[in-house]
C-alpha cells in the first residue's frame, strides 16, 4: 500500500491540508535574467516547460475502483481517453456537472471531514514530458495553478505529495523523481475531500485541473519569496520601499538587484544588496512617486535580479503600485481619500470550459466593466487566476481578494459551524495564509477577505489577528463576523435601504461596504438609484458589490440543435440536487452580451452628475464625482430635441471641474427654442473621452444625462369636426363603432374590442382586453408574487359583462360605457370607448374594488394580439433598451424605432421582459406602414413580443424553461399599461418591489386614443 494511504485516507483528515507542498509565495515566473523577466515572455522562457495540453485521462465513478498501478511508467494507457489540461471533467462528458447554492452536493446530511468514498468520482491523469539537458544540476518545481478537490502527485512511479484547497497554487520539488530524457507525471485526483466542507460556494460544483500546470527550474541558490510593499508617507510625496527577500542556499558569492522601473519603462532606482541570510529585509526611499488607483493606474515594475559570482542566474517581476489603503474616521481611504467601491461579484465561468478562464476572457470582463463604470470586485468566493490580479493592477480596479472558504451547508450555529471548530482551524488558516503570500504584492488588492458564507468563530478570529500581524496595510473584511471587532468593515449581505440609512446614523465607527447586493437575477437590478441615493448622503455608507457580474450558464443543445444556457438541473438524471436557475444572477450573459440591467448600472455608477444651474436659465452645472481626476480628459456633447427631434447641438471641449468641484455650461441655443404645441424638450448630454485609454476608444461615453428644458407650451387647439360621419351598428354580437373609415367591434357578451379594421384591413388576432398580469421575473417567484398575486392572472376570462350601453352620440362623438365585475376579486371595472369623427377612439379604464385586503397589481393595462406581420415598432419615451418604473434612469425620453424580435431579452428562464416606461405614443406597423398607433392621455408603458405572455409564464418556480423551449405563435403580443410594477431586487428570495414601485393603492384610472 502506498506511504500516503497507510496514513488513513487523508482526503477525509481536516489535519492534513497537503503533503510535501512547498510554502506558500507570492505569484512570480522566474527568468534566467533581468533583460527576459523586464520582456515578460513567459513562452520563450528557457527555464520554464508548460505541460498545459492533451493528457491522458482516465475516469472513475469511485476513488474506491481506482489500481494504483496507473503510476508505474509501464503502466499501458493506450486505451485511456485524452482531456485538455486545464480543463473539467463534467464539461468534457465525465461525471455530472451539479448546481446547488447552499447545500453540500454530495450529502444531505453532512458528516464532516467524510465525504462519501461511493460516489466519489476520481480522475487520473498520465503525461510524458522530456526532461531539458540544461536543467541538470537545479531544482525542478511542479506548478499546479488550481485542482478541485484534491490530488494525489506522483512522478516516475513515485509518491510526490498531496493537495487539496482548489483555487491556489500547489508547488511540489520533484527534482528527487527526475531522470534524464521522459519522465511521467501522473495525478489522481479526487471530487470530494474534506476539503469540499470549505469550497460550498454558489456554483456549479465541477472537478479537475482549473488552472496552468508547468515545470519551473531554479538554481540551487535561487530566490523562493519575495515581497515588494511600497509605503507612502501621511502627505504621500515621499515613500520608502520595504523589500523582503527569502532566499534558498545563498552563499557567500550571492548578491541581489533591485531595479524600479516607472510607467514609461524607465530604471529609477538601481540598488544593489548584499545577501546576508536567506531571510534579508531592507528599506528603499523614493521621493514622489506616481500614485496608483482605480482612476490613474500608474503601474512600477519591480525587478529582483540574483547574481552568483556577478553572474545573473534568476530574475523576477512584479506589479507595484503607490497607494496607501487606511480606514480612518469611519471611512475607507485610498490615498487619503474617502472612495466609493462601485463593485460587482465575480465568479469565474466561461460557457463552454467551465472554471476554466482564457485570459481573453477576463480581458474581456475588465473592458466591459472599465466601459460601465465598474471599479471593484469581489473575488467570490475564491483567489482567482493570477492573470485577473496583473489585469486589475494595470487598467485599475479594487480587489477585494476572498479566502477560498465557505461552509454555507453546515449552517452558522456556533455548535455547528466549522468556523467556531477549533479541529478546522488550520484548514481554515492554510487557505487564507497561501492566498495573502500569493497576491501580497498586487497593488489592485486593496482588502482581505476571510471567506464567505462559513459561519464565525474561534477561527475567523484567529485568521484575522494572522492577517493583521502579516499585513497591516490592507484592511480586512468577512461578512458574518457582522459588527464583531475581527471585521475592519460592516459588510452585510442584501441590506434594505432603510437599514443601510438607519446604520449610517449610528455610532458605529467603520465604514458599510455590502459585500453582496441588487441580486440581479433574470429581470432584475430594480431601484439600485435609491440605494445610490441614499449610500451618498451619508459618509461611512461606500458603496458596495452587485451580485453578480456573469450569468453560469453552460451552453447545451435540444434534440433539435437549438442552443441554450443549461443551470441546474439540465444535466444527469432526475435524483441530481439541483437549486435550478439560481446560478443565473449576472449583469452580462455567459458570453458576456451586457443584460438590460447593465445599462442601468453604467448610468448609477457614472461619476458625474448633470443638474440645471438655478442662477443662470440656460446653465448647467457639471458635478465631478471622480476621487482622484480632472475632467480635463473629457469633452462635452450636447442636443436639443423637441419631441426627439434634434433643433440644436454643440461640443464643449474645455472642461475642468476638478475632483469634488461643480463647473457650470452655458447652453445658448436654448434661447432658441420657439415652443410648439404638444411638444416636450430635452437636452442630452454626453460627457466623452478625448483619447483612448488602456481599454477604451476614443470618444467613450462615461457620462449621460438628460435634462427636461422648463419651458412652457401654448396649449393645442384640436381640429374643428370635419365631414366624416359617425355611426353605430349594432348586431347580436356586436357594436360596430365607424368614422372615417374606422371600424371597432365591440363584443356585446365582453364588452372588449374584438377587432379594429380600416379600408377593409383588420389588424387584431386576438382581442382588446383587460390585464393584469406579468409573466414573473425570478424576483417575482422568489417573493411569492406568483401566488400572492394569483387573483389577477386571468383578468379577462374572469370578467363578466354587467352593462354596455351607448351613453351619448353627436356629430363629433359616439360614446359607449362597459361596465364589468371582475369575479375574482369581486373588483368592479368600468370602459368607456369614445369614438371621434376622424376615426380616433379614446378608451379609459377605471379599476374600482369594492373589497379590502386584494393583493397589489402586476400591472394595470390591456393587452391585445396584432395579425402577423405587424412587427415594426415606432415610440416616443424611454428607451432603447427594456426599462421600468425603478430601472430606467438610463433609459432617456426620445424618438425610438426597432421591431418585436428585438424587443424580447432571452434571460435563461423565461419571462417579463421587453418593458418601456413613461410612452407618449407608440405605433406598431406592417411592412406598407399600416397598423395602429396609440397615444396616451397622460403616459403609460408598453411591450410588443413575439411571445404570448402565457408563453413565458412558466406557471411555477419549479417548472424551469429556457428561451429555446419558447414557440412563436405569429401574433404581436402587444401590452398597453398605465403601469406595470417594478422589476425590484434588493434580493430573489423574498423581498418584494419597493412599494412606490408597487400598484398597491388598487384604484386607479387609465386612457389612450387609438
Amino acid at each position: 500500500m502506498l506511504a500516503f494511504f497507510s496514513r488513513g485516507q487523508v482526503w477525509q483528515d481536516p489535519s492534513v491540508t497537503e503533503i510535501n507542498k512547498l510554502a506558500a509565495r507570492s505569484f512570480a515566473i522566474p527568468y534566467p535574467d533581468y533583460k527576459s523577466a523586464v520582456n515578460n515572455q513567459a513562452e520563450v522562457n528557457p527555464d520554464l516547460l508548460n505541460l498545459n495540453g492533451k493528457w491522458k485521462f482516465q475516469w472513475y465513478n469511485s476513488v474506491n475502483d481506482v489500481s494504483d498501478n496507473f503510476i508505474n511508467p509501464d503502466f499501458a494507457d493506450e486505451n485511456w481517453d485524452e482531456i485538455d489540461v486545464p480543463g473539467n471533467w463534467e464539461v468534457n462528458g465525465y461525471g455530472v456537472p451539479i448546481y446547488v447554492n447552499i447545500p453540500y452536493e454530495f450529502t444531505s446530511e453532512p458528516n464532516p471531514p467524510y465525504v462519501p468514498d461511493s460516489i466519489n468520482n476520481t480522475g487520473l491523469y498520465r503525461r510524458w514530458f522530456d526532461y531539458p539537458e540544461e536543467w541538470n544540476g537545479k531544482r525542478i518545481v511542479l506548478h499546479i495553478g488550481a485542482v478541485k478537490s484534491a490530488a494525489f502527485i506522483y512522478v516516475n512511479g513515485e509518491e510526490v505529495g498531496y493537495t487539496q484547497g482548489s483555487k491556489l497554487p500547489a508547488e511540489f520539488d520533484i527534482t528527487q523523481y527526475l531522470k534524464t530524457g521522459n519522465n511521467l507525471l501522473a495525478l489522481k485526483v479526487l471530487r470530494y475531500s474534506d476539503g469540499s466542507y470549505l469550497e460550498c460556494q454558489d456554483f456549479w460544483r465541477i472537478s479537475g485541473i482549473e488552472r496552468d500546470v508547468f515545470l519551473v527550474a531554479y538554481h540551487q541558490t535561487h530566490l523562493f519569496d519575495f515581497e515588494v510593499k511600497p509605503v507612502l508617507d501621511k502627505n504621500l510625496s515621499n515613500s520608502k520601499i520595504n523589500i523582503t527577500l527569502e532566499t534558498k542556499n545563498a552563499t557567500q558569492h550571492t548578491t541581489a538587484r533591485y531595479q524600479l522601473l516607472d510607467p514609461d519603462k524607465n530604471v529609477v532606482i538601481d540598488k544593489e544588496i548584499i545577501i546576508t541570510s536567506d531571510s534579508l529585509s531592507i528599506s528603499i526611499p523614493f521621493e514622489n512617486p506616481l500614485l496608483w488607483s482605480a482612476e490613474h493606474p500608474n503601474l512600477y515594475t519591480s525587478v529582483i535580479t540574483i547574481s552568483e559570482k556577478g553572474k545573473e542566474i534568476q530574475a523576477v517581476r512584479c506589479n507595484t503600485g503607490f497607494r496607501d489603503i487606511r480606514i480612518e474616521g469611519g471611512q475607507l481611504l485610498v490615498n487619503n481619500f474617502p472612495v466609493y467601491l462601485k463593485g460587482v461579484n465575480r465568479h469565474e465561468h466561461d460557457p463552454v470550459k467551465g472554471h476554466v478562464i482564457s485570459r481573453e476572457s477576463m480581458l474581456t470582463d475588465i473592458t466591459l466593466m472599465k466601459a460601465h463604470n465598474i471599479n471593484a470586485v469581489r473575488t467570490c468566493h475564491y483567489p482567482e487566476d493570477p492573470y485577473w490580479y496583473h489585469l486589475c493592477d494595470v487598467h485599475g480596479i479594487y480587489l477585494i481578494d476572498e479566502a477560498n472558504i465557505e461552509s454555507h451547508g453546515m449552517g452558522y450555529h456556533p455548535d455547528r459551524t466549522l468556523g467556531n471548530n477549533p479541529e478546522w482551524g488550520k484548514a481554515h488558516l492554510k487557505r487564507i495564509e497561501r492566498m495573502v503570500e500569493r497576491d501580497k504584492n498586487h497593488p489592485s488588492v486593496i482588502i482581505w477577505s476571510m471567506g464567505n458564507e462559513a459561519g464565525d468563530g474561534c477561527n475567523f478570529e484567529a485568521a484575522s489577528a494572522w492577517i493583521h500581524q502579516r499585513d497591516s496595510s490592507r484592511p480586512v473584511h468577512y461578512e458574518r463576523a457582522g459588527q464583531k471587532p475581527h471585521t475592519d468593515i460592516y459588510c452585510p449581505m442584501y441590506p434594505g435601504i432603510g437599514y443601510i440609512e438607519w446604520w449610517a446614523q449610528t455610532e458605529d465607527t467603520r465604514p458599510l461596504i455590502m459585500c453582496e447586493y441588487a441580486h440581479a437575477m433574470g429581470n432584475s437590478t430594480g431601484n439600485l438609484q435609491d440605494y445610490w441615493d441614499v449610500i451618498e448622503k451619508y459618509p461611512r455608507l461606500q458603496g458596495g458589490f452587485i451580485w453578480d457580474w456573469v450569468d453560469q450558464g453552460l451552453l447545451k443543445k435540444t434534440p433539435e440543435g437549438k442552443a441554450f444556457w443549461a443551470y441546474g438541473g439540465d444535466f444527469g438524471p432526475e435524483d441530481v440536487p439541483s437549486d435550478g436557475n439560481f446560478c443565473m444572477n449576472g449583469l452580462v450573459s455567459p458570453t458576456r452580451e451586457p443584460h438590460p440591467g447593465l445599462y442601468e448600472v453604467k448610468k448609477v455608477y457614472q461619476y458625474i452628475d448633470f443638474e440645471w444651474d438655478k442662477k443662470h436659465e440656460n446653465g448647467v452645472l457639471i458635478k465631478n464625482k471622480y476621487h482622484f481626476s480632472t475632467l480635463n480628459k473629457y469633452y462635452l456633447t450636447y442636443e436639443i430635441k423637441g419631441n426627439g427631434i434634434v433643433l440644436a447641438s454643440g461640443k464643449i471641449e474645455n472642461i475642468t471641474a476638478s475632483p469634488g468641484d461643480y463647473e457650470q455650461i452655458v447652453i445658448p441655443e436654448i434661447k432658441a427654442i420657439s415652443p410648439a404645441p404638444n411638444t416636450k424638450y430635452f437636452l442630452h448630454l454626453n460627457l466623452n473621452l478625448k483619447e483612448a485609454t488602456s481599454l477604451l476608444p476614443a470618444n467613450h461615453t462615461v457620462a449621460s444625462e438628460q435634462l427636461k428644458i422648463p419651458v412652457t407650451t401654448p396649449p393645442f387647439m384640436p381640429a374643428m369636426p370635419g365631414q366624416n360621419k359617425i355611426s353605430i351598428d349594432e348586431n347580436d354580437i356586436f357594436f360596430v363603432l365607424k368614422a372615417s373609415e374606422t371600424e371597432y367591434s365591440i363584443d356585446k357578451n365582453t364588452g372588449f374590442i374584438t377587432q379594429i379594421s380600416a379600408q377593409g384591413k383588420e389588424t387584431l388576432a386576438t382581442p382588446l382586453v383587460t390585464d393584469f398580469w406579468r409573466a414573473p421575473t425570478d424576483n417575482d417567484f422568489g417573493n411569492g408574487m406568483d401566488q400572492r398575486c394569483a387573483i389577477w392572472k386571468n383578468t379577462a376570462r374572469a370578467c363578466e359583462l354587467q352593462s354596455l350601453r351607448v351613453e351619448d352620440q353627436n356629430s363629433r362623438s359616439v360614446t359607449l360605457k362597459a361596465k364589468l365585475i371582475h369575479t375574482d376579486s369581486q373588483s368592479e371595472i368600468n370602459l368607456i370607448y369614445r369614438l371621434y369623427h376622424d376615426g380616433i377612439l379614446a378608451v379609459s379604464m377605471h379599476l374600482e374594488p369594492q373589497i379590502k385586503g386584494l393583493p397589489e397589481l402586476p400591472r394595470f393595462g390591456f393587452s391585445a394580439g396584432l395579425i402577423y406581420g405587424y412587427d415594426n415598432l415606432d415610440w416616443y419615451g424611454r428607451g432603447p433598451h427594456e426599462n421600468y418604473c425603478d430601472r430606467k434612469t438610463s433609459a432617456f425620453i426620445d424618438l425610438y424605432q426597432s421591431n418585436i424580435h428585438n424587443q424580447f431579452y432571452p434571460y435563461s428562464r423565461p419571462q417579463e421582459t421587453g418593458y418601456k416606461t413613461d410612452i407618449d405614443w407608440v405605433s406598431i406597423t406592417n411592412r406598407a406602414s399600416y397598423g395602429l398607433l396609440f397615444a396616451a392621455s397622460d403616459s403609460m408603458g408598453y411591450s410588443a413580443l413575439p411571445y404570448s405572455t402565457k408563453e413565458l409564464d412558466c406557471i411555477t418556480k419549479k417548472n424551469y424553461r429556457h428561451p429555446a423551449d419558447l414557440s412563436k405563435d405569429r401574433i404581436t403580443h402587444l401590452h398597453i399599461d398605465k403601469m406595470q410594477m417594478g422589476v425590484g431586487g434588493d434580493d430573489s428570495w423574498g423581498k418584494h418591489t419597493l412599494s412606490k414601485y408597487s400598484l398597491t393603492e388598487l384604484q386607479y384610472r387609465y386612457g389612450f386614443t387609438l
